[in-house]
C-alpha cells in the first residue's frame, strides 16, 4: 500500500482521529520513520516533539488536499458503558464539537448524562486559540463543580512563536496544586515556562525549563540545555547544566555528542558526565548503529565506557529486520553475559498483509528451554476492504503461569458508507465467565460534505505537541 494513496490517507487520518480523541490505548505505529532510533535523545524536549508531530499532521493535509480526499468533520461524540445485569448500553458522556472559519477546533464542549431528570449536564470544556496562521495559541481546560456551577479554569497553555513560525515560548498555568499533602484550587498560576532559542538556521540551539517551587509559588530553572550543529545542520552536541538559579555560575551536567555517517545518517551518539573536580568531560555511554543496504538500522549496540581498561565494552544489542516493502518485521535483544557471550532477551516479531497492514504483534521473552520463547503479549489486528481497521485483539499470560496465554481485551470499529468511523466499542476479558464483556462504546456522528483542511487538533493537548500548519 503507498503512503500517498488514498485508502492510506483515509486510513491513517481515521486513526489519528481515534487514537488521538478516544482516551483508549495507542496503536503502535509500525511505520518506516525510524523515529526510534534517530536522535533519540533530545525528543523529550518539548519543541522536538512538537516539530515531528507538526511535520506528520501537515504532511497528511497536504496528501489529502492533493487527492481532494472527503473527510466528514466530527460534530459530536457519544460514550456508553455497559450495564452487564441488563446487558445494555447505558449513556455516560457526550462531547460536542465547533470549529472556526478556518476549520480550527475551537470547542469541546463534553457534557455526563443526568439520569435522575433525563438532561445533559455541561460537565468541562476545552477552548482552542489560533492565529492567523492556524498555529495554535492558547488551551483552555475549564471545569464545573456540578451542573448550576459556574465554570471556573482548571489548567491552560499558552504558545508564542518567532516571525519565521517557530516555538519560542510554551507556557503551562492551572489552578490546581499540592499543597500540605492535599489538593486546592486557587487563582491560576504558572506551573511551568519552557522557553526556545534558535541560530539563523531555525536550528534549536537553547531551552530553558522553569518549573514552579511550592515553597515559595515561584518559577526556578529546572533544565538548562544547549545544542550545536556543523556546517551541514545537523545536531553534534547537547550541553546539559545543572539546575541553578538567577545569578549562579552555571555548571555543565552531562553532554551528548552524535557523529554522522556519509548519508548524513547518525552513526553513533555518546554521553558524557562532567567532572567538578578535575573538570573534564568523561565518557559513560556509547549507542552506534549499522546499516543494512537500504540505511536502515540492523544492529544497535549500547556500550560503557570502564575507566580502569579506558576502552568502551560490551552491554548490549538489538538486530532489527524489515520485509522487502522496508517494513519492521523483528527486533532481538541480546545482553552479553560474563563469558563475553551474546545471550538473548526477547525478540518481538511483526507481521503484515499485502497491503502493509500490521496484522499481528507478538513480543516474546527468553527462557532457553522448550521453547526457546515464551510469549508474553500479542496482538491480531483484522481490515476492511479499504484497509480501516476493524478489529484489534490483545492477549496476555496469566498471572502465575507464563505458558497460559489468553484474550486480554478487544477493540471493534465501525464505519459508515463514507469511511467515517461512526462506532468503537472496547471489550475485555472476564476470567470468570471465560469470555469477552463490553465496557464501554463511542459514536460519532459528523457534518456532511465537509473538505479536509485540517486534521482535528486532539482533546489531549501538551507543550510537545503543537499544531503547525504553515
Amino acid at each position: 500500500m503507498k503512503l500517498t494513496s488514498p485508502s492510506f490517507i483515509l486510513y491513517t487520518c481515521l486513526l489519528v482521529l481515534l487514537t488521538e480523541l478516544l482516551y483508549s490505548q495507542n496503536l503502535h505505529e509500525f511505520t518506516n520513520t525510524q523515529d526510534e532510533f534517530a536522535i533519540s535523545e533530545p525528543d523529550f524536549i518539548g519543541n522536538k516533539v512538537a516539530e515531528k508531530y507538526s511535520a506528520k499532521y501537515t504532511s497528511l493535509q497536504n496528501v489529502c488536499k492533493q487527492h481532494q480526499i472527503h473527510i466528514s468533520q466530527l460534530d459530536s461524540v457519544l460514550q456508553y458503558f455497559h450495564n452487564d445485569e441488563y446487558d445494555i448500553w447505558n449513556t455516560y458522556s457526550k462531547t460536542d464539537y465547533s470549529y472556526d472559519a478556518n476549520n480550527n477546533s475551537i470547542l469541546e464542549l463534553v457534557y455526563r448524562w443526568n439520569s435522575f431528570w433525563s438532561v445533559w449536564d455541561e460537565h468541562r470544556k476545552y477552548e482552542y486559540e489560533f492565529d492567523a496562521l492556524n498555529r495554535i495559541t492558547k488551551y483552555i481546560h475549564c471545569n464545573k463543580e456540578n451542573a448550576t456551577a459556574p465554570w471556573y479554569i482548571l489548567d491552560q497553555d499558552d504558545w508564542s512563536y518567532d516571525s519565521n513560525g517557530n516555538l519560542i515560548e510554551y507556557i503551562n498555568s492551572s489552578s490546581l496544586y499540592l499543597k500540605s499533602s492535599s489538593l486546592h484550587y486557587e487563582d491560576l498560576n504558572t506551573l511551568m515556562k519552557e522557553e526556545y532559542t534558535y541560530n539563523d538556521n531555525n536550528n534549536l540551539t537553547k531551552y530553558i525549563r522553569s518549573t514552579i517551587n511550592y515553597n515559595t509559588m515561584q518559577l526556578e530553572v529546572y533544565r538548562w540545555e544547549e545544542r550545536f550543529y556543523n556546517a551541514d545542520n545537523n545536531l553534534v552536541e547537547t550541553v546539559n547544566y545543572e539546575t541553578y538559579q538567577a545569578g549562579d555560575i552555571n555548571i555543565p551536567s552531562y553532554r551528548i555528542l552524535y557523529n554522522y555517517d556519509a548519508n548524513q545518517e547518525i552513526s553513533n551518539y555518546s554521553h558524557q558526565a562532567w567532572s567538578k573536580e578535575n573538570e573534564l568531560w568523561n565518557n559513560t555511554t556509547l549507542t552506534s548503529y549499522t546499516r543494512n543496504s537500504s540505511n536502515l538500522i540492523s544492529i544497535s549496540l549500547f556500550q560503557t565506557w570502564d575507566i580502569e581498561a579506558q576502552n568502551w565494552q560490551d552491554i548490549s544489542k538489538t538486530e532489527y529486520t524489515y520485509n522487502e516493502d522496508t517494513l519492521f518485521t523483528s527486533k532481538y535483544e541480546y545482553e552479553l553475559n560474563d563469558f563475553d557471550e551474546w545471550y538473548a532477551i526477547g525478540k518481538e516479531i511483526f507481521t503484515f498483509d499485502d497491503n502493509g497492514n500490521l496484522i499481528l504483534w507478538v513480543d516474546s521473552l527468553y527462557r532457553g528451554g522448550d521453547p526457546l520463547y515464551i510469549v508474553l503479549t500479542k496482538q491480531e489486528l483484522s481490515y476492511n476492504s479499504n484497509n480501516q481497521l476493524l478489529k484489534r485483539t490483545a492477549y496476555a499470560v496469566s498471572t502465575g503461569n507464563l505458558y497460559n496465554l489468553t484474550i486480554d481485551f478487544q477493540q471493534d470499529y465501525i464505519y459508515d458508507s463514507f469511511d467515517n468511523l461512526i462506532d468503537f466499542t472496547y471489550s475485555y476479558f472476564h476470567p470468570l465467565f471465560g469470555e469477552l464483556i463490553p465496557v464501554t462504546k463511542h459514536g460519532y456522528t459528523y457534518n456532511s460534505n465537509y473538505l479536509l483542511k485540517d486534521i482535528l487538533y486532539p482533546s489531549s493537548v501538551h507543550s510537545t505537541l503543537v499544531q503547525n500548519t504553515n
